[in-house]
């Protein structure tokens, strides 16, 4: 488990919505810019936590990124995650 990994993404997510509660007015002048960091540490948290290797050198940039999309194998709790 990449534990310094989860935990950078874990406390970048925390400080992007803690600057969501601080300025809440100013977030929901651009609630998807807000709200999209918040969400990309939080996927990337849970997506490199398991990664085999370096996950702060996994990919490279751009589309290469590889725990940029969203997660597939979670179970469906609270409705449907993916289109399928």
């Amino acid at each position: 488990m990449n534990i310094e990994w989860f935990k950078a993404n874990l406390e970048e997510a925390i400080e992007a919505l803690q600057s969501i509660l601080e300025s809440p007015e100013e977030a929901l002048e651009s609630p998807s810019i807000s709200l999209a960091h918040a969400y990309y540490h939080l996927n990337a948290a849970y997506r490199g936590a398991h990664y085999e290797g370096d996950a702060f050198e996994a990919g490279g940039s751009g589309d290469d990124f590889p725990f940029r999309y969203f997660p597939t194998d979670l179970p469906e709790i609270y409705g449907s995650w993916t289109k399928e």
